[in-house]
């Protein structure tokens, strides 16, 4: 009787987990036919609307679900390596992320290429697994499912790298956060709030990249991105020798060289993108603060930027005529060579 009364709620929990399956994968398809439908439609309509306004929100809503299928190999109610499910959701979900949280990306080719990639995948993979739980899966879906990913895959992997791409700007920047920490503690002896005051404006120039679009094509974003491209690459890799104790001699040229040209260029660049966010930035009163509130406080972005283009005026010169020092110690060759450690 009591094998027989097992049985029976094994019989039972295997046909709760199959309408459960069925149910899930019937869902997932059904969300990620709206989005491809939605992606097309968008990519075929004239709208002030972005791509990921449009579809944004259903798509993080139907990808983080998808954490589920983490917990469905977890606990063995599908026979998929739990270690492969969960590198392939998560890296969605940092898809999604960065989406969420870099404006810039909202409108990229490369994430219409992702979004219709994921969809039409999502669309005959779900159905293709709701058949498979009743037993039957037609010939159609399982051709489209064992055919379209020789080009599926390969579009949706290029629409991820450009996404990242494109949202690169903003990762590292909001990575330079850790520089501050690392005064902070004590990591390098850098003074905290010369620190604090740089990675501060470089993220204030990234915060209006992303939410002023008038400034995506501007030539002054071209100076200024290029500008600190070079400018990093150099300081980052002189700094990364100089934790060996050992650093090449054209990396320390370039290092106390190229700033005579490139602090400049990137001053003028960063200057120019604010100058060209203005109007975008007073007209749609952007960040902006109105009374009355709760906390009697207002603010305006449009005034506060203005109050910072003076600031280039006294800073430059401070900061050029300290590397112009840093430079001669260099270039003489004395021991008091700028100390790496010290400096970073």
């Amino acid at each position: 009787k009591n094998i027989t009364t097992f049985n029976q709620h094994q019989i039972i929990m295997g046909i709760a987990a199959k309408a459960y399956l069925i149910l899930y994968n019937v869902i997932q398809c059904i969300g990620w036919g709206y989005i491809l439908v939605n992606t097309i439609k968008h990519h075929n309509t004239k709208t002030d609307k972005t791509l990921w306004d449009t579809v944004g929100s259903m798509v993080s809503i139907f990808q983080y679900a998808a954490i589920l299928e983490v917990v469905h190999s977890l606990i063995g109610l599908v026979k998929t390596p739990v270690m492969t499910t969960a590198v392939q959701v998560a890296s969605r979900i940092l898809l999604v992320l960065i989406c969420n949280y870099v404006p810039t990306t909202h409108n990229a080719k490369t994430v219409y290429i992702m979004l219709f990639s994921w969809a039409l995948t999502e669309v005959i993979r779900y159905s293709f697994y709701a058949f498979g739980q009743i037993g039957y899966v037609p010939y159609p879906i399982g051709y489209l499912r064992y055919s379209l990913f020789l080009v599926l895959y390969p579009a949706g992997v290029f629409g991820e790298m450009g996404t990242i791409v494109s949202s690169l700007v903003s990762i590292f920047q909001y990575a330079a956060i850790l520089e501050v920490v690392h005064s902070l503690i004590g990591l390098v002896k850098t003074p905290v709030m010369t620190t604090a005051v740089q990675v501060a404006s470089r993220i204030l120039l990234v915060l209006i990249c992303n939410y002023v679009p008038t400034t995506h094509n501007a030539k002054t974003v071209y100076i200024m991105l290029f500008s600190w491209a070079l400018t990093e690459v150099i300081r980052y890799s002189f700094y990364a020798f100089g934790q060996i104790g050992y650093v090449p001699y054209p990396i320390g040229y370039l290092r106390y060289s190229l700033f005579l040209v490139l602090y400049p260029a990137g001053v003028f660049g960063e200057m120019g993108t604010i100058v060209s966010s203005l109007p975008y930035v007073k007209e749609h009163d952007l960040f902006g603060i109105s009374l009355p509130n709760k906390w009697n406080f207002s603010f305006s972005s449009y005034y506060f930027l203005l109050a910072v283009l003076p600031t280039y005026v006294f800073g430059l010169p401070w900061l050029y005529t300290y590397m112009i020092a840093q430079r001669k110690r260099f270039l003489s060759g004395a021991k008091s060579t700028p100390s790496v450690k010290k400096t970073q």
